[in-house]
């Protein structure tokens, strides 16, 4: 029988001991690792929430301007 190929040439293949290694220096050289991420998805959130919202807003005073507006 043959033998099964190499999925990625090895110029491809990832270097797992050294993503793992970065990895390890940013947990360890910020003790407030987590804390930051949830200040940046609640950030996310608020961004995405803010621009629904203005999203929803524009396409309903396109639909039914505000009396304000049409008196100009």
């Amino acid at each position: 029988m043959a033998a099964a190929p190499d999925p990625f040439w090895s110029s491809l293949a990832p270097n797992d001991q050294f993503q793992n290694d970065q990895l390890h220096d940013v947990l360890v050289s910020d003790p407030k690792f987590a804390v930051h991420g949830e200040i940046m998805m609640l950030v996310l959130v608020l961004l995405f929430a803010t621009l629904f919202i203005l999203l929803l807003l524009v396409s309903y005073t396109r639909k039914c301007p505000p009396s304000w507006l049409s008196q100009t």
